[in-house]
């Protein structure tokens, strides 16, 4: 029988209540490199109901992960997953869809070589610096292996990877 007497509370935070950042850097001979990190923690999150979801046609469901194949049906008793959200008791989370919140993310690498002082002299320069960027390179630590973790569903955009490259000459 599932009544109130099952509810309790599974989980302390859902949004994160600590945050982190750091910044690693080095420079060797013109060459330098920098990047910064970020990370989220204490909290934990959930697989959203209707991520849970199977080939649907009718209402215009038709591209699903395909690891979402394998749940319980009379004739799948050893399914990886339980039957999918339309079985009822939509509004309700479970520990199963239970996830730790903790992620780190490599935010920036930012890449540069100036050449010597000496050469850019020999150019009638003054300076002459290249330099490669990248943001959100890459989610080191996610709760989701088929998600980012950083969008709210799986079929949502996620953030947009960003490349720059670029050259400075001062005169």
């Amino acid at each position: 029988i599932i009544d109130d007497n099952d509810k309790t509370i599974i989980a302390k935070y859902t949004n994160p209540p600590y945050h982190y950042g750091f910044a690693l850097g080095a420079s060797w001979k013109g060459l330098k490199f920098d990047l910064v990190f970020n990370g989220e923690f204490g909290h934990k999150v959930f697989v959203e109901k209707d991520e849970q979801a199977t080939p649907d046609p009718a209402v215009g469901i038709t591209n699903v992960f395909a690891f979402w194949s394998d749940y319980w049906t009379p004739e799948n008793t050893d399914a990886a997953y339980p039957r999918p959200y339309k079985y009822g008791l939509d509004q309700q989370m479970s520990t199963f869809w239970m996830r730790d919140g903790h992620t780190l993310r490599l935010n920036t690498l930012t890449m540069s070589y100036t050449l010597p002082a000496n050469l850019a002299r020999k150019l009638t320069i003054g300076e002459l610096r290249i330099f490669f960027t990248a943001q959100n390179l890459w989610t080191i630590i996610s709760p989701f292996d088929y998600k980012d973790p950083s969008v709210s569903k799986a079929y949502d955009y996620p953030m947009i990877r960003n490349y720059n490259m670029g050259i400075n000459i001062v005169l």
